[in-house]
């Protein structure tokens, strides 16, 4: 009767570890999905202001105007995300061959007065610890960047 106990004891004891491990684990990978978002959404404002930097027309500037070159813009903003992100033509970033993150864009909105880009859209960040199973965590983007030039200056 008592080694019946004692092994009792011992299993549960081996349950209770691994349910710590796997709550472990998953508090791990959502911190990391979360601080890789994190990234991606730094990186997305600095493809932004670096596509709305080099696309503003300066020439229309004298006369008080904020003009921005819409098709120029897009094709920086696409070229930032390959370049300096790393992201092939489908917008997935690998590494070694294992697909990290995938950007989805839902609207990309270019122009407007004053000049302005607006992208909304999802990260699908694959697990790096439960990999196996099939689930992404989606993260929602939505960045609005608008010209800080003033009008009438």
């Amino acid at each position: 009767m008592l080694k019946n106990q004692k092994g009792s004891i011992v299993f549960l004891a081996c349950i209770f570890a691994a349910v710590i491990v796997i709550v472990f684990s998953l508090a791990l990978e959502w911190y990391r999905a979360f601080s890789l978002a994190g990234s991606i959404e730094a990186d997305i404002y600095r493809a932004m202001k670096t596509s709305m930097d080099m696309s503003i027309l300066d020439g229309y500037r004298i006369d008080g105007l904020s003009v921005m070159d819409c098709d120029n813009a897009k094709r920086i903003l696409e070229a930032y995300f390959c370049d300096n992100m790393g992201l092939n033509s489908e917008k997935v970033y690998l590494s070694n061959g294992k697909e990290i993150y995938r950007l989805n864009m839902i609207k990309m909105d270019f122009c407007g007065t004053p000049p302005s880009i607006y992208i909304e859209g999802t990260a699908e960040i694959t697990p790096m610890i439960f990999d196996a199973f099939s689930f992404k965590i989606n993260i929602d983007i939505s960045k609005k960047l608008q010209n800080v030039r003033l009008e009438g200056s």
